[in-house]
Parts: C-alpha cells; sequence; structure tokens
C-alpha cells in the first residue's frame, strides 16, 4: 500500500477524551471535529452568522460519541432537546471538544466571534 492509501485509510480515526458531568453522575466521551466542522465555525464567525448555542448541540450531536465503537450517541433529531441542558454542562463539552480541535479563544477567530472590536 502506498503511503496516498496509507494517509487517506485514517479518514474517520479521531481523537478522543473523556468529560466528567457530576450533575448527572455520567462520564461522556468526545471526539475532535473534523476539518469540514471546523470550518463552518470558522465560515459563521466570519460571515458574522454564529449562533453559538446552535454551533454547540452540532458539537454534541456529532462528537459525543460511545466510547467503545466512536460512533454519535446522539442524532439531529435530539438536537431541540440538547438545546434545553443546563448551560454549564454544554459549556464542558464544547470546551472540550474545541480544545480536543485545537480550537482556543487566543488564537480562534471563533473564540473572539461575540467580543467587540
Amino acid at each position: 500500500m502506498d503511503a496516498r492509501d496509507r494517509l487517506l485509510k485514517r479518514a474517520g480515526e479521531f481523537g478522543t477524551r473523556t468529560v466528567d458531568i457530576p450533575e448527572w453522575d455520567e462520564t461522556l466521551t468526545v471526539r475532535s471535529l473534523t476539518l469540514a466542522e471546523k470550518s463552518k465555525v470558522a465560515q459563521a464567525a466570519v460571515g458574522g452568522e454564529l449562533d453559538i448555542g446552535d454551533r454547540v448541540a452540532d458539537w454534541i450531536v456529532a462528537c459525543v460519541v460511545d466510547p467503545t465503537d466512536r460512533e454519535p450517541i446522539f442524532h439531529e433529531e435530539d438536537r431541540a432537546s440538547i438545546l434545553d441542558w443546563e448551560s454549564v454542562i454544554c459549556e464542558r463539552l464544547a470546551e472540550a471538544i474545541a480544545d480536543i480541535s485545537g480550537l482556543n479563544v487566543e488564537d480562534d477567530p471563533v473564540g473572539r466571534a461575540g467580543e467587540d472590536s
């Protein structure tokens, strides 16, 4: 197998991290964002169309995964319920997803989307 085939075969391999949710007595596993998911956030931030609640719900649906098979545990139809969760839980999950994906407030436009210039 040549280098191209070896590298393309790695699509779908994600870094993961566990996140403690003491309010629910749960530990959840999150995965990193894909380039496409990360790009959507940057485009929305630059275009001034970034809705933090919707974006965090998108991340939770896509990136909270089963620790065994790493498949998402939530589905698109779960977004409305996720939007009703306590914000501190959503923020904790989003921070872990952002961190494992290499996003941070200091050097990423998404982290500054709501700040005045």
